[in-house]
């Protein structure tokens, strides 16, 4: 799944967009939340996407372990049901634990592919992200502001790109867990797969800082909805008390035309 980039008119309408708003946000670092502002918080992608990179590449790596294991079983499954002289029921008894082995190891390779997958996809997230942050010279901070502006305020490509954003943060999440889940569902398996236990410990990681972002997303575009029909509901007040106060000058206008009409005298009358 590839993420739109924004063309030259989007690079235009995001920057008229940074003016529109700017709240005090909370991007996670390592389980410790820390306001983003200046190099802080460009740090922090920064780290977030090394990360990404590193997952990315254990991911691949564990991959193709434990494909070389799922060939290895299957040999040997092979081996016992060519050389074995036994009874089937005998052999059904052997070869049953082996097939559930096989079968969980598959579950694992597509898990840690689905992962593979879920992190290029979050990774180029990053990559677009880090790229309009250089290339507009913005903050993070900015950035997101102005990237939730765009999708509350506009159809189409950029509230498509805000909703893409936010799956693929819970997609890379949730795939993460399954991995992580699976793995413990396979006795011995960190010891026998090279590289497991270090993807699990990093996809973790990883997992948890995506869904406060994720959650840190979900937040700055509510502040922003609440904000606006705050803004509307304020605008609606001014409006409704310059026409009041019109109607009250058109009223006494007419009273005082009337005062004069008459006369002098009820001019000076003092006025109920």
């Amino acid at each position: 799944m590839r993420h739109a980039k924004l063309h030259k008119p989007g690079w235009r309408t995001l920057v008229c967009c940074i003016a529109l708003g700017s709240a005090k946000l909370t991007l996670a670092g390592g389980g410790v939340g820390a306001t983003i502002g200046g190099a802080t918080e460009l740090t922090q992608m920064m780290n977030h996407f090394e990360l990404l990179t590193s997952v990315s590449q254990q991911s691949a790596m564990v991959t193709q372990n434990i494909t070389a294991h799922i060939t290895r079983v299957q040999q040997y499954m092979a081996m016992l049901q060519n050389l074995a002289q036994l009874p089937a029921h005998a052999l059904e008894q052997i070869m049953a634990p082996w097939r559930h082995q096989l079968q969980m190891f598959m579950q694992l390779a597509d898990s840690v592919e689905a992962l593979l997958e879920a992190a290029h996809q979050t990774r180029a997230l990053f990559k677009r992200s880090l790229s309009e942050i250089a290339q507009l010279n913005l903050t993070p901070e900015q950035w997101l502001t102005a990237h939730s502006n765009l999708a509350k305020s506009r159809d189409g490509l950029y509230q498509h790109q805000w909703r893409q954003d936010l799956a693929a943060l819970d997609t890379l999440a949730h795939r993460a867990r399954s991995v992580h889940t699976l793995s413990s569902q396979i006795p011995g398996i960190t010891s026998t797969i090279q590289g497991l236990q270090l993807l699990n410990q990093q996809a973790s990681i990883l997992a948890a800082e995506m869904l406060e972002l994720r959650a840190l997303m979900q937040r700055q575009l509510a502040m922003q909805s609440k904000d606006r029909q705050e803004q509307e509901w304020g605008d609606r007040i001014h409006f409704d008390l310059i026409r009041a106060r019109q109607a009250q000058a058109r009223q006494l206008d007419t009273h005082e035309r009337q005062l004069i009409h008459n006369g002098p005298f009820h001019v000076l009358q003092e006025q109920p």
